[in-house]
């Protein structure tokens, strides 16, 4: 799919090289905006070419294990640069990765030599970065003159080559710290590209002297590519620029960014990445690896954009210097998008915290301020609340980009649904009260059936509601039963759910990760339809069954604990063409929701992830007759009365509410960003399925 394109026509064009060699960035003072024509609205036949770098390096109290390798104590996994180049395979891609060879001086030759040979054994280019410290005892390579510069830039590449084979052709100084001298110290080595250059440092001073913002461009001999930057935020002569990195860049951001450049004609961006910037807190950053993931699929699929190395790059520039040089641009995101950014990560810092809670404080400031002194009568106050509400319905409105997975090929078991041992489950970060520790997401489950705290958080009564509620879609949606095979995905200890499902008149195959869950479920008497009834303990990315036995496959609140590209091709293989298949999983539109969840972080496993809309355009796509209902927004208002053990008034206004909730999502779609969950039902496209069949089950 083609990304939308939403940016203003607000930022500038360049005329030609010669206006951007005279205009002047400071570093500390307001940034001058640079004249030009208007933008261009009709799209360019040629691509974007876009470099993802990765810069590997070690932090100053790291080691090559943790910042390179990504070995972390809490996972038998590695999450650096083995994961970042698992991700670009996948999707059939290459990445250029700039190693800090003076590192060696640190933490040993070997160690280095090492991880540049497994990057080039992996099809992947190693190029120069350069933290001379350790060897020559400067901050940055600018801190030296030219002679020094050649020397070190020599070293390094000798180095690479002593231990590849591999001629370097591009380098990145440490920090962006490179100068003018730094182009010489470059065509004087034999280096071809220069990637220290980026608009939003106001280190190095390369970057400031203001040749460029994101264009391309050659100097006696040799193409310097920056690092893609745009504006945040501006406030008339003043601007805060950004620098585009897979760490502190939103998924949005990222793509609002290229899809600009491309529009305005711009030929080559730059998107870098630390190989530490995938973890953080000793633990892999989940949120980060899903926009790579994502990041990289969206560019590979779509035409606009053409990921290459800095090889390929080379190759283009000597073939057809005009294919990678064109005009500079300067794009501009704005407030809503930096919003969103430091509210999706409200829990990694304090400005993240301050940005994300300063709208709300100065709405709750004015809302108080208008009761004192203005003495606000209450129609004044319902259309403050009623302009809130729309503030909120806009936000979750906004779309959000397709998180891509993809599941490897895989051969089916041949027979009947039968029982076969099922793969160890993959590890994930939770203790046995659901925090950081390393224990399994069966292990978690087994203690969650125990002690279910939801219940006490949300108030005696309502998570029963709601579950009910949930219960009746799901049967509404699953219309005649008998003789049917079904699988149940995820069952838990639902025995209810599975034996009315038995009393339809179906064969019910329940499967779950956690033993306990499938021994409760065992253990419910269920009379005269236990011979229907199959439960086996499994994993839902990894079922045991046969390819197209089963004529339903049910879920609640299980695709958001699973890889969903593995788990949905999973669903496509062991379900018959047409077959039927209904799931009810939580949301992430609502921010008071994602804010409950970021508070309660031991009700739930560490990589769970409610569903977004791109993950329901997703499963839509894969069905047809697809039926979406979306449950429990003004419904939720009836838990303070739960809370207050007045479950009389609770249940009321939750009947109440859930009333209210079908006519405000029907009347008012865009409401239905907010909700907490929502049921969907459809039947699976038969083409859709076989085409992902016969491709071994990768959606």
């Amino acid at each position: 799919m083609l990304w939308s394109e939403r940016m203003g026509d607000n930022a500038i064009r360049m005329k030609d090289q010669s206006q951007r060699a005279c205009c002047k960035v400071s570093s500390r003072g307001p940034i001058q905006a640079r004249q030009g024509v208007p933008p261009v609205h009709a799209e360019p036949a040629d691509p974007l070419y876009v470099l993802f770098t990765v810069d590997v390096e070690v932090r100053s109290d790291g080691n090559v294990e943790r910042d390179i390798w990504g070995v972390l104590p809490c996972s038998p996994d590695k999450h650096g640069i083995d994961q970042v180049m698992d991700t670009l395979e996948r999707h059939g891609v290459k990445g250029t990765f700039f190693v800090d060879v003076f590192a060696a001086a640190k933490h040993g030759q070997e160690a280095v030599a090492a991880v540049c040979r497994h990057i080039v054994a992996r099809g992947h280019d190693v190029q120069l970065h350069t933290h001379p410290s350790p060897v020559f005892g400067l901050d940055g390579v600018q801190d030296a003159d030219l002679d020094t510069q050649v020397k070190i830039l020599r070293q390094g590449a000798e180095l690479i080559r002593g231990w590849t084979g591999v001629e370097t052709i591009a380098h990145r100084a440490g920090a962006y710290m490179a100068n003018l001298d730094t182009l010489a110290a470059c065509r004087a080595t034999g280096l071809s590209l220069e990637l220290s250059y980026n608009g939003a440092s106001h280190e190095g001073q390369l970057s400031r002297t203001g040749l460029t913002w994101n264009a391309a461009f050659a100097r006696d001999g040799l193409l310097c590519v920056p690092v893609t930057c745009h504006v945040e935020v501006g406030f008339g002569p003043w601007k805060r620029l950004r620098f585009l990195d897979i760490e502190s860049s939103s998924l949005a951001e990222i793509r609002n960014v290229l899809a600009n450049l491309h529009r305005t004609g711009v030929r080559t961006a730059v998107i870098m990445a630390h190989s530490f910037s995938f973890c953080r807190g000793g633990k892999p950053h989940r949120q980060i690896w899903q926009a790579f993931d994502g990041l990289v699929a969206g560019l590979a699929t779509d035409p606009r954009y053409k990921i290459v190395t800095a090889h390929e790059l080379h190759a283009l520039w000597q073939a057809d210097p005009q294919a990678v040089l064109g005009p500079d641009h300067l794009p501009k995101t704005g407030l809503w998008t930096t919003y969103c950014r430091a509210w999706r990560r409200i829990g990694e810092g304090w400005k993240n915290v301050a940005v994300a809670l300063l709208p709300w404080v100065a709405i709750g400031a004015a809302a108080l301020a208008a009761w004192l002194h203005l003495r606000m009568d209450v129609l004044g106050l319902t259309l403050l609340a009623a302009a809130i509400l729309a503030l909120l319905i806009w936000g979750g409105s906004r779309r959000h980009w397709r998180r891509s997975t993809a599941a490897p090929a895989r051969g089916t078991v041949a027979g009947i649904p039968s029982f076969a041992p099922a793969p160890p489950a993959a590890r994930v970060p939770v203790d046995s009260q659901g925090a950081s520790g390393g224990v399994t997401e069966a292990e978690f489950w087994d203690h969650a059936i125990q002690v279910d705290a939801r219940v006490d958080l949300l108030g005696p009564g309502f998570y029963g509601l709601a579950v009910e509620e949930i219960w009746r879609h799901i049967f509404a949606q699953l219309g005649d039963l008998a003789g049917k095979h079904v699988l149940f995905v995820g069952c838990g200890t639902s025995s209810c759910a599975a034996k009315e499902m038995a009393l339809r008149g179906a064969d019910v195959w329940c499967l779950d990760i956690s033993p306990k869950s499938i021994r409760r479920l065992m253990e419910h008497p269920y009379g005269a339809v236990a011979g229907r009834i199959h439960p086996y303990v499994g994993d839902a990315e990894n079922t045991p069954f046969a390819t197209g036995v089963f004529d339903v496959v049910i879920g609640k609140d299980i695709l958001h604990h699973l890889d969903l590209g593995r788990s949905i091709a999973e669903v496509l293989r062991v379900c018959a063409p047409g077959g039927r298949i209904v799931f009810s999983e939580p949301l992430n539109g609502n921010p008071f929701i994602r804010l409950f969840r970021r508070l309660t972080p031991r009700l739930r496993t560490s990589t769970e992830h409610p569903l977004t809309r791109a993950d329901l355009a997703v499963i839509a796509r894969l069905c047809t007759e697809c039926r979406a209902d979306y449950h429990f927004l003004l419904a939720l208002t009836s838990i303070p009365w739960f809370l207050l053990r007045m479950p009389r008034i609770g249940r009321a206004v939750f009947r109440l509410g859930q009333t209210l909730d079908q006519g405000l999502m029907r009347a008012f779609p865009p409401a239905r960003r907010l909700a907490w969950s929502v049921t969907l039902a459809g039947r699976l496209n038969a083409d859709v399925q076989a085409a992902r069949v016969a491709l071994g089950g990768v959606v």
